[in-house]
C-alpha cells in the first residue's frame, strides 16, 4: 500500500508519496501547489495502481505519468465521500438532496463512460446537452443545477480546474404557476400539526418567501413585530433583503410560537417534504408543495391590488421578467375575466 507524507520547504507544505513495487521502496514527490485533496485522490490511484500489479491483473501504472488521471466515477465516488460529509451547520446533506446527485451523475453516465476523464467533457459537451435536452423542464434544471455544483466544489477544493456546465443553460419553466385555491390552502393550514411546519407554510403563505429564506436562516431575533418587519440574512444562497410583514394573521401567529433561534430548523426539502404529505392526506394532489404555496400569494397580491412592481418586491425578483409570468391568464378563465370587466370601449 502507499502512503501519504507532509513536508515544507520554501513553497510551503508539500506532499510527498512513498510505497514498495516488486520488493523496492519508491517515493514520488508530487508538484509544487498541490493541494490535500488533490494529494488524496493521488494516493488512491497509486493503491489501485499497486493492487491491479501485485494481484497480476497489469502492470504498475505511475500515475504522476499522467496528468489527467481523474474519472469521472472516481470525481463521483470523492464527491460523495467529501461533500456529503462536509460540514453544513454542524449537518449531514439530507437523504433527498444525495439521490438528486446521484440522478445527476446518472443522467451524466447516459452521455459519457463514467471512465471517461474529467478534462476531457468539453468535447463531450454536444452529446451531453442533447441527453438533457430529452428531460423535462424540472429534471433538466436538477441535473444541470446540482452537476455544476458538484463541478464548483470540486474547484473549491482544488480538484478540478474548470466547470464546463455553465456552458449549458437552464431552461426556464415559463408555463403557467399552479395555484391552490383559498379553500385548499385553509384545508392545509387546518391539517398541520407539527408547530414547526405550521410556522414555516405560514411564512410562505402570507408572505410569499423563499424556502431557503424560512429553513435554517431566519431567525426569531430577525423578525421585528412592532414594526412588522422582517430580515432575511444574507448567506451564501439567499440575498439578504428587508420584507413588510403584511398580513395581522402571521404576526398573531410569530407571537403564538415565540422562540429563540432558527424560525424553522429544518432543510427546505424537509419542510417541502412534510407539506407534502399533508397535502396528500387531504387529498389534494399537486407536486411542489411549497412553491405552488409561493405562487399562490403572488397571484392573490397581483389579482388584489394589479402592481406587478409590488409582487416583484414582496418576492425578490431581481428582474421583472421573471414577475410577469404571474400576469398570464389561463384559457379556462378567460371567460370569467372579461365578464368582470367594467370598461367602456
Amino acid at each position: 500500500m502507499a502512503s501519504l507524507h507532509t513536508y515544507k520547504d520554501q513553497s510551503g507544505t508539500r506532499y510527498r508519496i512513498s510505497y514498495y513495487i516488486d520488493g523496492h521502496q519508491k517515493t514520488r514527490r508530487l508538484p509544487k501547489g498541490t493541494s490535500r485533496a488533490q494529494a488524496d485522490l493521488v494516493l488512491a490511484k497509486y493503491n489501485q495502481s499497486l493492487a491491479t500489479h501485485n494481484i497480476g491483473l497489469g502492470h504498475f501504472v505511475d500515475p504522476l505519468k499522467d496528468t489527467t488521471i481523474l474519472t469521472l466515477h472516481e470525481f463521483h465516488e470523492w464527491f460523495l465521500k467529501n461533500k456529503v460529509t462536509a460540514i453544513n451547520r454542524g449537518k449531514q446533506i439530507d437523504p433527498e438532496t444525495i439521490g438528486d446527485y446521484n440522478y445527476a451523475f446518472k443522467k451524466l453516465y447516459e452521455a459519457v463512460s463514467p471512465n471517461s476523464k474529467v478534462s476531457s467533457l468539453n468535447r463531450s459537451l454536444p452529446d451531453i446537452e442533447k441527453i438533457l435536452g430529452k428531460l423535462n423542464q424540472t429534471s433538466h434544471s436538477i441535473v444541470v443545477r446540482h452537476l455544476r455544483a458538484a463541478w464548483n466544489f470540486g474547484i473549491e477544493k482544488n480538484v478540478l480546474s474548470e466547470n464546463p456546465f455553465k456552458k449549458i443553460s437552464i431552461t426556464r419553466d415559463r408555463r403557467i404557476p399552479d395555484i391552490l385555491t383559498i379553500e385548499e390552502v385553509e384545508k392545509i393550514a387546518q391539517s398541520i400539526e407539527d408547530p414547526i411546519a405550521f410556522v414555516g407554510f405560514s411564512l410562505i403563505r402570507y408572505n410569499g418567501l423563499r424556502p431557503i429564506e424560512v429553513c435554517q436562516n431566519i431567525q426569531y431575533s430577525d423578525i421585528e413585530l412592532d414594526s412588522k418587519r422582517i430580515t432575511i440574512p444574507e448567506s451564501k444562497r439567499v440575498a439578504g433583503r428587508k420584507v413588510p410583514i403584511i398580513f395581522d394573521e402571521l404576526v398573531d401567529i410569530l407571537k403564538k410560537n415565540w422562540s429563540e433561534g432558527y424560525v424553522v430548523p429544518w432543510k427546505p426539502n424537509s419542510l417541502s417534504r412534510h407539506i407534502r404529505i399533508v397535502m396528500n392526506n387531504v387529498g389534494i394532489k399537486k407536486k411542489n408543495a411549497l412553491r405552488i404555496l409561493r405562487h399562490t400569494f403572488a397571484h392573490r397580491i397581483l389579482e388584489g391590488t394589479g402592481n406587478l412592481r409590488l409582487v416583484q418586491l414582496l418576492l425578490g425578483h431581481t428582474q421583472i421578467q421573471t414577475t410577469t409570468i404571474y400576469t398570464q391568464i389561463p384559457t379556462s378563465d378567460l371567460t370569467n375575466y372579461l365578464t368582470d370587466l367594467k370598461i367602456k370601449i
